[in-house]
């Protein structure tokens, strides 16, 4: 059987020993069928050598089909080194790999839940376990691939692969890109943070430590280390990282003397990398730069790390990452079916593989082989994407089709090694093999052959492979190798010139190193996995800097410049230059956007290929005193100033700035109250002591300080205090009926009577109205209150009583005058004489009968 942790033929293997019977023998029929199938149709057959570790077994769609190829060989190299009892420490055949006592460094991706995933794999021993997204990362043991592949929170694991862009050689820079001439006009970075990514900052025990560089002046004091607990390894033990890290920032320091330094590493997986960007985009970098990319990051969609790069530039982050240094060492066509199947020969049976890719571009000729050159003792990564959207980094199920590498001898006879998984379940569009030619399989013929076949799914457009390490294609396109990160839109990706291959040094036109990455990958989907309508391909790499000054222990045992000191190459050292000089450029102009550096520091460049942009370049080699200047030229913008009063409260005043600064921010604030008093907040109060109308000026500093002013009148007053209203009515009654008349007045010049309350002192009767009628229910004695309110709130209250008659007429008045309280008086009169005869005093006025003046 075949297996080699790759693809699984037929369903999946069950527990129960029925079901493990029924699903052998599918399996067997399964093959049968393919078998026969295999004797009607023309092609290629490979053998699988029995000394390769993989020949388990044909098992598609088994436990095992959502980890990545390099993890399940790594898992089954670790499986069989247990079983022999072998007492030594394991190490994998594959030295890409970054496994520690057992413990694989690797990224996964979760079904839905990213939280839910760190959880379970916590549980099964992940170490440093980080999450972005759906991502996860850390450090996993061998022993538990199996148990973290049939997690029902996982979609996929694979190994995580971090490359990092160093060569072997560096030079003297700064005067190479000018930034010593930028220094002379008094900036040199202070103020600004850049932040570092890379494998570490002060692992490394033996020779010279970072508390050495700081001593000795080649860092500053002061730095501040996010995270610095990447562990590397040599394969079987741990081991100190190089502080690559610690290089790049020795470069800043030569550059910008006087910025803050940060550093996080990104050597913890994609997860930690991502996470790493924001982290110190929130301890307040100004710049970041970065040297390190991860194989598996998408090549025509923005993954996670991109995303990331793209949101801290989104705030104003200035964003320089290494463009790498594979060339143009990539393959990129259309997938061209060949007609010819691709069979694997096992156990004397031919077993279908797919159809195979069509390598030659000439009319009516097919290869379905790609040849690879491969020098004795050397070795290479092959990564194969193709255009369809990662589950990782799409809302979607991803990819949709499902392509297999397989590498195979130069007598396309054997199989080497191979890429099979499943693609379409776990949602990744991504192959990768990893081959080491050792100079004994093939020492006469150091070549292999490479064959894709197109398994599963619709056709397949655009696919794309990028080679890392010493070897030679067949069929060359020459296509671009920037992907990942460094091609994301907030990205500046930074090619590399020797620094004695530039001007400075006598070479004019400057020379790009032969090593830098090319630009020119389109990005084909948007974030959701939707095809964009045209293919968004960006300006990569946009600038070139140099590779390199001396530092004080990195790159060991490399001095191009056979000065004696350890010289640090590639785009690895060249991106810090870059960001160096943008500490410059902020350092004199606080406000420039990253589009502001970016384009002083193209619109400056000198052309080193092509006239004006090419993929190989970019706009050419930076000049850093060119950059500022033009940046310094394009003149800052004064603020505009502005406030409003928000209230006044007779003597007191609340003020709320307005101002705005077209291309920066306000800083600083200084206002005059027109009294002698003034303020430095933004958002003052003020009291006056006198009434008046006083002249407010508010003057603004910008975060270049310039400064803009605006005066206003502002006044203020005592309010008077507000009388209450005096009340006061009439009222005229006949028997029971009565009308009633507002006479209330208000001593306030202006004020007026607002309201009026009548309550008729019979249980009911109420009024609103000015002048209201009423009649009551009996005769009686009633007391009459009249409440006023005028337009100031004030009140006033009046209540009268009298009596209420069946007959006879009754008036008077109450309240007005000085005495808002004053009854007033009544007047009642009698219908008839006979009233005036009955002995009695009618009308409560104190006289009965002949004594009372009513009755003559």
């Amino acid at each position: 059987m075949f297996n080699g942790g790759n693809h699984s033929w037929g369903t999946e293997m069950k527990q129960s020993r029925q079901t493990s019977f029924s699903w052998a023998c599918t399996q067997i029929l399964f093959l049968v069928v393919l078998a026969l199938a295999s004797q009607t149709t023309s092609g290629l057959t490979l053998s699988l050598p029995d000394q390769h570790p993989g020949q388990i077994g044909l098992n598609k769609g088994g436990p095992m089909a959502k980890a990545g190829p390099m993890l399940l060989r790594a898992h089954s190299e670790y499986s069989a080194h247990k079983k022999s009892a072998n007492v030594t420490l394991f190490k994998s055949n594959n030295p890409f790999l970054q496994i520690r006592r057992g413990k694989i460094l690797i990224d996964a991706v979760a079904a839905s839940d990213g939280d839910l995933l760190l959880r379970d794999l916590n549980r099964l021993g992940l170490q440093k376990g980080a999450r972005y997204g759906r991502i996860v990362s850390g450090r996993l043991p061998l022993a538990v691939t199996d148990k973290a592949a049939a997690l029902k929170s996982l979609q996929f694991i694979s190994a995580s692969i971090p490359m990092s862009n160093t060569g072997d050689v560096t030079s003297e820079g700064d005067i190479a890109q000018r930034s010593d001439i930028a220094r002379s006009g008094g900036i040199d970075g202070t103020g600004i943070l850049v932040g570092v990514l890379s494998d570490s900052y002060d692992q490394q025990t033996s020779g010279i430590t970072a508390t050495d560089d700081i001593a000795s002046g080649d860092l500053p004091t002061g730095s501040i280390i996010l995270d610095d607990s990447a562990e590397c390894t040599n394969g079987i033990e741990s081991q100190p990282c190089t502080d690559e890290g610690r290089a790049m920032m020795q470069i800043i320091h030569d550059v910008a003397p006087g910025a803050d330094l940060a550093f996080h590493t990104a050597f913890g997986g994609i997860a930690t990398f991502a996470s790493g960007i924001e982290d110190l985009a929130d301890a307040g970098a100004d710049v970041i730069v970065d040297d390190v990319f991860y194989l598996g990051e998408p090549m025509f969609q923005d993954g996670a790390i991109a995303k990331a790069v793209d949101n801290v530039a989104a705030d104003g982050v200035v964003y320089f990452s290494a463009a790498g240094n594979m060339a143009r060492d990539s393959y990129q066509h259309d997938y061209d079916g060949s007609g010819e199947i691709l069979y694997i020969n096992i156990l004397g049976m031919d077993f279908w593989a797919g159809e195979m890719h069509d390598f030659d571009p000439s009319p009516g000729s097919t290869d379905t082989q790609q040849r690879i050159d491969i020098p004795a003792g050397q070795c290479f990564i092959l990564v194969l994407q193709w255009d369809s959207p990662f589950g990782s980094a799409a809302l979607g199920t991803g990819t949709q089709n499902d392509l297999d590498v397989w590498l195979v001898n130069a007598a396309s006879t054997e199989i080497i090694t191979y890429d099979a998984h499943e693609n379409i379940p776990i949602g990744e569009p991504v192959e990768a093999i990893q081959f080491c030619n050792d100079g004994l399989l093939y020492p006469i013929q150091p070549y292999v052959q490479l064959i894709i076949a197109h398994w599963d799914g619709p056709a397949v457009g655009l696919m794309k492979h990028v080679v890392f390490g010493n070897a030679t294609l067949e069929y060359p396109t020459d296509s671009g190798t920037i992907y990942g990160h460094a091609n994301a839109a907030g990205a500046e990706a930074v090619g590399a010139a020797y620094y004695k291959d530039t001007p400075e040094f006598g070479v004019t036109p400057p020379l790009i190193e032969s090593f830098s990455s090319a630009g020119g990958v389109p990005i084909l989907l948007d974030g959701n996995g939707n095809f964009l309508p045209t293919p968004d391909i960006r300006v990569k790499p946009g600038i070139v800097a140099p590779d390199g000054v001396n530092t004080t222990f990195f790159y060991p045992n490399s001095d191009r410049d056979e000065n004696g000191q350890p010289d640090f190459s590639g785009t690895s050292a060249a991106a810090p230059h870059a960001a160096g000089v943008a500490a410059l450029m902020l350092d004199s102009i606080p406000a420039a956007s990253p589009t502001d550096i970016y384009t002083a520091l193209r619109s400056t460049a000198i052309d080193m290929g092509s006239s004006g942009f090419d993929y190989e370049s970019g706009y050419g080699l930076i000049q850093a005193d060119a950059a500022v200047a033009v940046l310094s030229a394009s003149g800052n913008a004064a603020p505009t100033a502005g406030f409003i009063v928000l209230s006044v409260t007779e003597l007191s005043v609340d003020f709320s700035d307005t101002s705005t600064d077209s291309d920066g921010s306000v800083s600083e604030w200084d206002w005059d109250f027109g009294d002698g008093a003034s303020s430095n907040a933004q958002n003052p109060s003020h009291s006056y002591a006198t009434s008046g109308t006083y002249s407010v000026t508010l003057t603004v500093t910008d975060n270049d300080g310039d400064m803009g002013a605006i005066t206003q009148d502002v006044t203020v007053s005592i309010a008077a205090s507000n009388a209450d209203p005096i009340a006061s009515f009439s009222y005229s009654c006949d028997g029971k009926e009565c009308v009633f008349s507002d006479l209330s007045s208000d001593p306030d010049a202006g004020d007026s009577i607002a309201t009026w309350g009548w309550d008729f002192g019979d249980t009911t009767g109420t009024s609103s109205g000015s002048s209201p009628t009423h009649t009551y229910p009996s005769q009686g004695n009633y007391t009459v209150t009249l409440e006023v309110t005028d337009n100031n709130s004030g009140t006033g209250t009046v209540s009268t009583t009298f009596r209420i008659k069946n007959r006879g007429e009754t008036s008077g008045t109450a309240g007005g005058g000085s005495d808002p309280s004053d009854p007033g008086g009544t007047v009642e009169a009698e219908k008839g004489k006979k009233k005036c005869n009955d002995g009695i005093d009618n009308d409560n006025d104190g006289d009965t009968d002949s004594a009372d003046s009513d009755c003559k």
